[in-house]
């Protein structure tokens, strides 16, 4: 969206859109964020997947475990 106002010569409330947009991404949370699940339980049910059938399942499977 941003483009097309630059486009057609409005870069004055295309970086306002862009500002605010930033604004509000770095604004503290109200509530802190839900905590992060590991790598390791969230793909853990690929693992017999990742057995039966390797190639790529396998090398998610492995690289979950980093």
């Amino acid at each position: 969206m941003s483009v097309r106002y630059v486009q057609k010569g409005h870069d004055t409330e295309a970086c306002r859109i862009l500002c605010l947009t930033a604004q509000r991404l770095h604004t503290c949370q109200k509530q802190p964020l839900p905590q992060l699940i590991s790598l390791h339980d969230w793909f853990h049910s690929l693992k017999p997947a990742a057995r039966i059938h390797g190639g790529i399942l396998k090398q998610c499977a492995e690289l979950s475990e980093l």
